[in-house]
């Protein structure tokens, strides 16, 4: 397109340019090709944008058609009770509005349904249902990522999750760790014994360190009572002075010698013969009868009765008698 030049010259010339270049100007736009043209127009259709998730005008047109001629209106009852009195045989299609709840009800040829919106219920865990007002205030109350979390690793100064080790056991959510054996690592319970024969149990710190001293000292016996803390006993020493001691005030021992036929002899009562020793603050210590040129121990029964001794005797002898 050739665009002529407005310049000097007489009110005529310039007025004939002008014109020259609007002419060019029309001419261009008739000239363009067809596919200049094609390229500015937009699509009017679905299909020409490639959108599949709509439907049409005359798509539309048809399924409202579709669900309306299937209904039948029926004029309303009162309650949703009134339905079955008031048409006890219906047919597929018909529609019942029920003044109190103003809810629709459709007969599908075996049940009455609401169809209306307001007979959708509010949703609960367990039914499907419409959002409440408070239900979307929570949601909206929820920050964006909110349940985009990730469980961090546990450190000396964080919380956050762990792997389970050997030697651990998991049991009805309760994690527990096994005892220690010869052959596996785990829990051993602590025992404040030095002496105990509890080979299920290891020894503190302190029962060690008793032990050891107790073995270091059997290293280098203790040779005295008081080394091994024995207070029961005497020494020798002890022993030998107590020995000196007793022997020292000890009274003199009495024998006293007596036939079959002396007086200290009672008369036979009930099998036994009295035989009454003045005791003069002696004691009974033994009755002896002679056998020849020997002597022999005698079982008797003695008491001390006051002054006396008397002693109970099965038969009558010749011997003697100790008294201290």
């Amino acid at each position: 397109m050739t665009v002529e030049k407005i310049g000097t010259g007489t009110q005529r010339e310039r007025d004939a340019a002008i014109n020259a270049n609007f002419e060019a100007l029309d001419t261009g736009k008739l000239d363009k090709t067809s596919a200049d043209s094609d390229y500015a127009k937009k699509s009017t259709t679905l299909s020409g944008y490639g959108i599949t998730d709509a439907y049409t005008k005359t798509e539309t047109d048809n399924k409202i058609s579709a669900v309306v001629s299937s209904l039948q209106w029926k004029p309303s009852v009162e309650t949703y009770a009134d339905i079955a009195t008031t048409y006890p045989n219906p047919a597929d299609g018909w529609t019942v509005n029920v003044n109190d709840t103003d809810i629709t009800y459709r007969y599908t040829g075996s049940s009455w349904i609401a169809i209306s919106a307001n007979s959708i219920p509010i949703a609960t865990s367990d039914t499907d249902g419409k959002m409440s007002a408070a239900m979307a205030a929570k949601l909206n109350g929820i920050s964006e990522g909110a349940n985009n979390y990730t469980l961090p690793t546990a450190t000396a100064s964080v919380l956050g999750g762990v792997k389970i080790g050997s030697n651990i056991n998991i049991n009805s959510d309760v994690i527990s760790v096994n005892n220690a054996s010869t052959t596996q690592k785990g829990v051993v319970q602590l025992i404040d014994s030095s002496v105990t024969e509890d080979y299920t149990k290891a020894p503190t710190a302190a029962a060690m360190k008793r032990t050891w001293e107790l073995a270091s000292g059997k290293q280098n016996p203790e040779t005295t009572l008081s080394g091994y803390g024995i207070t029961d006993a005497y020494t020798k020493t002890e022993v030998d002075n107590k020995i000196t001691e007793a022997v020292a005030g000890a009274a003199a021992v009495l024998k006293t010698e007596f036939t079959a036929s002396s007086a200290n002899w009672g008369t036979l009562s009930d099998g036994y013969y009295p035989f009454t020793l003045a005791a003069s603050g002696k004691h009974f210590l033994g009755m002896y009868r002679t056998n020849g040129s020997t002597y022999e121990s005698v079982m008797v029964d003695a008491v001390e009765s006051g002054s006396n001794i008397i002693i109970q005797s099965t038969e009558k002898f010749a011997g003697f008698i100790l008294t201290i």
